[in-house]
């Protein structure tokens, strides 16, 4: 099933059609012994001038057969271009005969390109992972020996970590793995019980905040970092 896109450039072609037999059966009416039925589908350059769309498309996604369709179409035009006024010199049927051929190269263009290269080009940019900055709330427990029992619910601490994810779920259970991943640039506990990190911490994962970044904001975020240093960013809030 074609794509609601080449659909639409079906309809399109079909209403060129059908708009030159409105234009012609008057014609042919009136004056039989010039003009035929077959008058209806000397509209290959219309056809090909509105498919200009797809290849716009195909130039957007096959940029590195750009000349390739560039040079097809360019000379797809010139060809249309010359039949249009040239073409009473041929027979009727082989001038029938080319218009119909452009016709239908379009026309199974547009339908292969819908059904083959376009769905995958689209479907590659939207699987494509993007970066995210996740500011992701905990509980550190051992802070326990700090602010006494019972208050260290009242201290959220901050940890921020820019990912790359699919989405924005995917970011934040990658800033998690992160943030409990015991290296260098990872949350460190205040004072290590020696139970382990997950029984040190309590990550907020509901409560995290995902903002996507983009790569002027990385680069300018991995500048500050060097001129800083590396470290984890937190903040303390006590209620």
């Amino acid at each position: 099933m074609t794509q609601p896109g080449g659909i639409y450039y079906l309809i399109l072609y079909a209403l060129i059609i059908i708009l030159q037999f409105y234009k012609t059966y008057p014609l042919i009416k009136d004056d039989p012994a010039h003009y035929n039925w077959r008058d209806y589908f000397y509209v290959s350059l219309q056809v090909v001038y509105s498919a200009a769309g797809v290849v716009i498309l195909l130039l957007a996604q096959l940029k590195e057969w750009i000349g390739v369709i560039m040079l097809g179409y360019a000379a797809l035009i010139v060809f249309t271009s010359y039949l249009d006024p040239v073409g009473a010199r041929f027979k009727q049927n082989i001038r029938f005969a080319l218009h119909i051929a452009i016709i239908v190269i379009v026309v199974a263009t547009t339908v292969y390109s819908y059904e083959r290269v376009l769905p995958k080009s689209i479907s590659a940019k939207t699987q494509q992972n993007h970066h995210y900055k996740v500011v992701l709330p905990y509980r550190d427990h051992t802070l326990e020996s700090w602010f006494g029992p019972g208050r260290v619910r009242d201290v959220v601490l901050y940890f921020s970590a820019t990912v790359e994810g699919a989405s924005r779920g995917d970011a934040v259970v990658k800033a998690l793995n992160v943030a409990l991943a015991g290296q260098h640039g990872s949350i460190m506990p205040f004072k290590p019980s020696g139970k382990g990190k997950r029984s040190d911490v309590e990550p907020l994962t509901e409560e995290a905040t995902v903002e996507e970044v983009f790569y002027k904001q990385i680069k300018n975020e991995a500048a500050n970092s060097n001129r800083s240093g590396d470290r984890v960013s937190f903040v303390a809030l006590s209620q």
